[in-house]
């Protein structure tokens, strides 16, 4: 389990390097467990905004993914 969990972990890095600047920060502060409204008072953006754009990430994310694997 440890070995595939470190893949993963690894995979899902390689694909969040191909997130724009703004969107792999928003997706790093949410790992961090930084609240939603914190995220955006930092990006200057609503709460609402990344909330939004965290689900899109992650779906983004999904799909790079189940394409991979």
């Amino acid at each position: 389990d440890t070995v595939i969990d470190k893949v993963t972990v690894e995979q899902l890095f390689n694909l969040t390097k191909t997130l724009p600047t703004r969107e792999r920060e928003a997706l790093r502060l949410h790992l961090l467990e930084t609240k939603q409204a914190d995220i955006g008072a930092k990006l200057n953006i609503s709460q609402a905004y990344v909330s939004r754009l965290l689900k899109k990430v992650t779906n983004e994310l999904y799909k790079q993914y189940q394409k991979e694997a």
